[in-house]
């Protein structure tokens, strides 16, 4: 035997420094990190732009006739079909199944009414809509009061009602609130979005 052979354990790997993890732990933990992913995504998704152009427009503008209107301080609570107007302190309840439902108005724009320094909000009706709102304004409008209005509720809220004569020609219809002038253009530039 030569002294220069000697042999002994190798010194280019180091030691194993503990037991290696499992499949089922690797898998939990690829869970984990995918999981966490995911709700990242969905969480940034739901906190920008809508996925649908329904979802576009939270608050649709909806149409419908007023089936009875009582001078009240307030709505009864859990009606769904009742919307108070604090402007002239009226509970209105509204056939809202018989209504028409608005996604998205082409436009809306404030507009100097007819009586001096009140203001009325046009609003252009897709071609679809104009046509429904058409129909609806000619079964109701010949109705005895208060069912021959109808409202315009937006965001909770009724933005106007009254008796239609519907759209004209070019799909356009009047609220006259009576707004201010900055009343109107608020109004419009919701409805607009």
């Amino acid at each position: 035997m030569s002294g220069s052979g000697a042999t002994g354990p190798r010194q280019d790997r180091p030691p194993p420094a503990g037991p290696r993890p499992s499949g089922p732990t690797l898998t939990a933990a690829a869970l984990c990190v995918l999981g966490g992913a995911l709700s990242f995504l969905a969480v940034t998704l739901a906190r920008n732009a809508p996925l649908t152009d329904q979802a576009a427009n939270a608050h649709p503008l909806r149409i419908a006739q007023v089936t009875s209107q009582l001078l009240a301080p307030s709505c009864p609570a859990g009606r769904p079909d009742a919307f108070y107007d604090p402007a002239h302190s009226l509970c209105r309840t509204l056939d809202l199944d018989g209504g028409v439902t608005v996604a998205e108005v082409a436009d809306a724009e404030a507009v100097p009414g007819p009586i001096a320094d009140l203001w009325a909000v046009r609003i252009t009706f897709r071609t679809e809509d104009a046509a429904a709102l058409r129909s609806l304004t000619a079964r109701v409008r010949f109705e005895p009061y208060p069912r021959g209005q109808l409202a315009f509720v937006h965001g909770g809220r009724v933005l106007s009602a009254g008796v239609l004569a519907g759209p004209d020609a070019q799909g356009t219809a009047s609220l006259g609130g009576p707004y201010s002038r900055a009343e109107a253009e608020v109004i419009a530039g919701e409805l607009a979005g």
